[in-house]
Order: C-alpha cells, then structure tokens, then sequence
C-alpha cells in the first residue's frame, strides 16, 4: 500500500519559522539551486525519514518553494508498481503554486536547494 502525504505554505506559517540551511548532501544534485521554504524543508525531511526505513519514494516542490508533495512505498513491495515521481510532481501542482519538479527521488537530493532565511 502506498501512502503519500502534503504541504501547502502560508505566510502566516512561515512567519514563526526562521533559520538558513543548505541542502542535504546525499547524491549528487544538478541544475539551477531552488530556494524553498523552512516548512518545506521540514516536509522534505519527513519524506527523508520515511525514505531511510528501506522505502522508495519522490518528493516534489514548487520552483518557488512555497508548495511540496511526496508520496513513497509505505511497505517496501511497491517495486515498479508505481510511479512516485510522477504522482509527487500532480499532487505538488495540485496547490496551484506553479510547475513543480523533483527535489529528491528514493531519498537521493536531485536539485540543490537552500532554505529561506
């Protein structure tokens, strides 16, 4: 069974939220840096955690880094059945936020991002 989870950023949210970080350094990411927002930065590591427990998955994001979506094998034997690239990239687009793309696929970083201050 496959379990898919998502964020939507307000600016009232991400008022109380402050702080800089760069990306997470697994694999190797290309292409231009995003800037995403500390909410879904917190996102992506949730998607991360749930990644490191042996699951495969794809975390998408808004260009803007205001809007993220992941979606992952919550059981580990969703080999080829799915594809979670794709579904992360809908339900990401699905807040209206603009075209999203994928951030990190089976807890691999595939762009390089930083955090909002």
């Amino acid at each position: 069974m496959k379990a898919m989870r998502a964020a939507l950023l307000g600016a009232a949210l991400l008022a109380g939220l402050a702080g800089c970080a760069t990306g997470d350094s697994r694999g190797t990411p290309s292409g231009k840096p995003l800037v995403i927002s500390a909410e879904v930065n917190d996102h992506l590591r949730g998607y991360l955690r749930e990644i490191d427990r042996g699951r495969a998955g794809a975390f998408a994001v808004s260009e803007n880094g205001q809007a993220a979506y992941y979606s992952y094998c919550e059981h580990g034997g969703c080999n080829g059945q799915y594809n979670f690239s794709s579904e992360a990239i809908k339900g990401c687009e699905k807040f209206g936020r603009g075209r999203c793309v994928v951030l990190a696929s089976n807890g691999v970083i595939k762009r390089p991002y930083t955090v909002a201050p």
